[in-house]
């Protein structure tokens, strides 16, 4: 009897520590990830982005506040006022268009629904440029 039951403790420690290692790899494969230009660049943004709905907590003009930061980046583009002016500016523009995507924009989704046929205007009008 308590051989078996050694054996079932060895398995289960065997068990035990498969777990664990597959955890760890796991672990540093996500540490991994996160040591690369693009995830510090996705984790900048969301701190931002945080920052953003403390201070401005209203989604409203938010397609006002992209096509501003647009210029914004554009304008250190073409200044040439360096790479963190830049990164400054695309992040920016990254924060704006994330809150866009998860918010909307309240004060054009109105226009769009109060004004009769405005949407179908401006669909047209694109299509006529492309």
């Amino acid at each position: 009897m308590d051989e078996v039951k050694d054996v079932e403790i060895e398995e289960d420690r065997e068990d035990y520590y498969s777990e664990y290692i597959a955890n760890l790899d796991r672990t540093m494969q996500v540490i991994d990830l996160l040591d690369t230009p693009s995830a510090k660049s996705f984790i900048e943004i969301q701190l931002e982005l945080n920052r953003a709905r403390e201070h401005f907590p209203s989604s409203s003009h938010s397609l006002a506040a992209l096509v501003e930061e647009v210029g914004e980046l554009s304008t250190a583009l073409l200044e040439g006022e360096g790479r963190d002016r830049v990164r400054q500016e695309a992040f920016q523009v990254a924060v704006m268009a994330i809150r866009i995507a998860e918010e909307g924009d309240p004060s054009f989704d109105q226009k769009l629904t109060e004004t009769p046929g405005l949407w179908e205007r401006c669909r047209a009008l694109f299509q006529r440029r492309a």
